[in-house]
């Protein structure tokens, strides 16, 4: 057949389906490719787990979950709080992550941010240490800096390969015999610490950025317990309407200096409508009557 010849539709229909057939093996070389890559990030995770961590490789990436965690501080004692919703992969539960601890000397209660796993495994490590000889509470931060130090060195490396970031905070209060009044600490990832002040008062990890103003203008060192509770909940209102990482029911905590136990409460939204909605209506009426200057310019 000469170049002048036409092509007959049978060889024009040959030429077309294996055209199609080359970009569509280029396609599934790139994607092959793709996922031979992420695989290569996950496999660790999967085949270096054996810590007891129930990891699912194919969702590894995005088991870190996010957290709303308070913790206040006031010259009567303590109010704590925290969400209960925890995202794995394409899975959404509900856990308890506020932890009381009594002991002979006191008591104290912990709760975290970040991977739950990296908590869950510091807290087994811990329990297996003297903690409960512990006479004051900043004993017991030491404790649990060095565990979290331990799960680092052993864990962490193979977290941020797959591409989780070693973020977890752990915010821990209360008061042991040693301790004249109630106190409130920040634990850091690399195990240091610091003791929240008088002057701050408060302390939130996590899902915090839509809390804080709230936080800043209800909250002092001289803010009674009952204050505080309420102001703690609106504060968690405002994460929850913001962002769809924490949601009700929360878990909460008060004690007051002196005590040997928390008292424990968990509030669905429906418990807690009516104080938000009066919230919501008394700023709205004290918004209407605010001082403007220039108001008789409108």
């Amino acid at each position: 057949m000469s170049l002048q010849d036409p092509i007959s539709p049978k060889r024009g229909l040959f030429y077309f389906v294996v055209f199609i057939a080359v970009v569509f093996g280029l396609q599934l070389g790139w994607l092959y490719h793709a996922w031979l890559s992420d695989l290569e990030l996950l496999l660790p995770v999967f085949f270096s787990d054996q810590y007891g961590n129930d990891v699912n490789c194919f969702f590894a990436k995005s088991i870190e979950a996010m957290s709303f965690c308070l913790a206040i501080r006031l010259e009567t004692g303590l109010v704590a709080l925290t969400d209960t919703r925890l995202v794995t992969g394409h899975e959404i539960n509900r856990v308890k992550k506020l932890d009381p601890f009594s002991m002979n000397s006191g008591c104290f209660f912990v709760c975290a941010s970040g991977i739950r796993s990296v908590y869950e495994k510091t807290m087994a490590y811990v329990k297996e240490t003297t903690y409960g000889q512990a006479g004051q509470l900043y004993e017991v931060v030491n404790i649990f800096g060095k565990m979290l130090q331990k799960v680092a060195m052993e864990d962490q490396e193979t977290l941020q390969h797959a591409g989780l970031k070693w973020d977890t905070h752990m915010l821990i209060g209360g008061q042991l015999k040693g301790d004249q009044k109630a106190t409130l600490f920040l634990l850091y990832p690399e195990g240091n610490w610091m003791e929240v002040s008088k002057d701050q008062s408060f302390a939130v990890i996590g899902q915090s950025k839509y809390s804080l103003a709230t936080l800043k203008r209800l909250l002092t060192y001289q803010t009674s317990i009952i204050a505080a509770h309420k102001a703690a909940i609106v504060a968690f209102e405002d994460s929850a309407i913001n962002t769809s990482d924490v949601d009700y029911p929360i878990d909460m905590l008060s004690f007051k200096n002196g005590q040997d136990s928390f008292q424990s409460y968990r509030y669905q939204r429906k418990d807690v409508a009516n104080l938000l909605e009066q919230w919501q209506s008394g700023m709205t009426r004290q918004w209407e009557n605010l001082p403007f200057p220039g108001d008789d310019d409108f």
